[in-house]
């Protein structure tokens, strides 16, 4: 529903690996190009390759590795502005709380993103290289300074601890 507001010249690229993401496949009608990929791709490496921007309108928080490992090949991430998401570089849209969800951890609260602001967002950095370039400065540094490389001293210090 985003991508159809959108009015700047993006490729927007659904991907998913339940074979479950709406159809057309590709919709094709003024500067904006939609493609599904229902089964995700082939090479998981390959994920990311070619992309500047990581829509996601989680609905609910917590750890998400989809957004870290976009941010660690580069992708901007366009989330709702709620927690935990405000902990990552994020591009931040608002965001209503309505509804909730049953997990296993217990019953959580649903952040709603507006598709209009979504699109929006994602519209402001494709009309703006330098804010594009910025936001993923951002984003890169942010996965460097949470690296394995950067953070294992720290995490083998809080095993030890706890045995």
């Amino acid at each position: 529903r985003a991508a159809a507001r959108m009015r700047g010249r993006i490729d927007v690229v659904m991907a998913g690996q339940d074979r479950r993401l709406p159809s057309p496949s590709v919709r094709r009608g003024g500067p904006v190009t939609i493609r599904s990929q229902p089964g995700g791709v082939a090479d998981y490496w390959s994920l990311y390759d070619g992309f500047d921007v990581l829509l996601m309108p989680r609905r609910y928080g917590g750890l998400c590795l989809p957004v870290q490992e976009g941010m660690a090949a580069g992708l901007v991430p366009v989330m709702p502005d709620v927690s935990p998401n405000r902990d990552w570089p994020i591009v931040p849209v608002p965001a209503s709380m309505k509804g909730s969800i049953a997990t296993q951890g217990g019953v959580l609260r649903m952040a709603q993103a507006k598709p209009v602001d979504l699109a929006a967002a994602v519209d402001r950095l494709a009309a703006d290289p330098l804010r594009l370039a910025g936001a993923r400065a951002r984003v890169l540094a942010w996965a460097e300074a949470h690296s394995w490389e950067e953070l294992a001293p720290v995490w083998r210090t809080e095993l030890e601890r706890a045995i």
